[in-house]
């Protein structure tokens, strides 16, 4: 069930259209007003300021979305700054010389920033490299900016540097992540769950020494969790 508090967590606020500092050939999420809703990915083409977005028309399964004239979406874009969202109407829908649509320009833009510290839950299965022992598995069970929660056979101890890998995909940019992460452990909450007659242990670590890429992706991740448990309302 939702948590009501939840969603009031995130503060939303007024923005312009620059605001979002866009540049071609970033993605935006269009989602349509009626029921079902359906979430598809596009591709920002251009922008006439006052009149018109344009965005290439998403494709499933090799078929483009049938959207037609006049029809409603929300439309929201993932930045390095933060989330933001709009309400707009399909203005035409283009087939040459590619497919793809006017959006009517938005009157004002809304968004948000996550905290750092802001985590999401995730059954991730995980390599974990100790020192120079062979890499073993564990799972991470929630993951944000600045760490995780990783559930592991081993005793560690806080203040011990360990390697994750960290793997996920990003439907907004059509890609999988997959990097090594270092990281201290932070708190270890005692024995775990059993499974098989083997202990396991949680521990809190801390990420060190992300790139800016590696952020910006794990941003992006959670905000997509967030919009898709439905504990983000933008």
């Amino acid at each position: 069930m939702d948590d009501p508090a939840s969603k009031t967590r995130f503060l939303v606020s007024r923005y312009q259209f620059d605001d979002m500092h866009l540049r071609v050939g970033d993605r935006f999420q269009l989602e349509n007003r009626d029921q079902p809703k359906q979430r598809h990915y596009a591709t920002l083409v251009g922008f006439a300021p006052g009149q018109s977005v344009l965005v290439r028309t998403p494709f499933v399964e090799n078929l483009p979305v049938p959207y037609t004239d006049g029809q409603e979406l929300t439309a929201r874009a993932f930045t390095g700054m933060g989330i933001f969202a709009f309400e707009t109407s399909v203005q035409r829908v283009c087939v040459s010389p590619f497919h793809y649509l006017h959006l009517a320009f938005p009157a004002e833009v809304r968004g948000t920033q996550i905290r750092a510290t802001e985590r999401v839950q995730v059954t991730m299965p995980t390599q974990v490299s100790i020192g120079d022992q062979a890499p073993r598995p564990g799972l991470v069970t929630d993951v944000g900016i600045g760490g995780a929660l990783l559930e592991l056979d081993q005793i560690l101890h806080p203040g011990e540097r360990i390697s994750v890998h960290v793997t996920f995909a990003l439907e907004q940019m059509q890609l999988k992540a997959a990097f090594e992460a270092e990281a201290t452990v932070h708190t270890h909450t005692g024995g775990g769950r059993s499974e098989e007659a083997i202990q396991l242990h949680h521990y809190g670590l801390e990420f060190q020494g992300l790139t800016l890429g590696q952020k910006v992706m794990l941003q992006n991740f959670v905000y997509q969790q967030l919009l898709a448990d439905h504990q983000l309302l933008i």
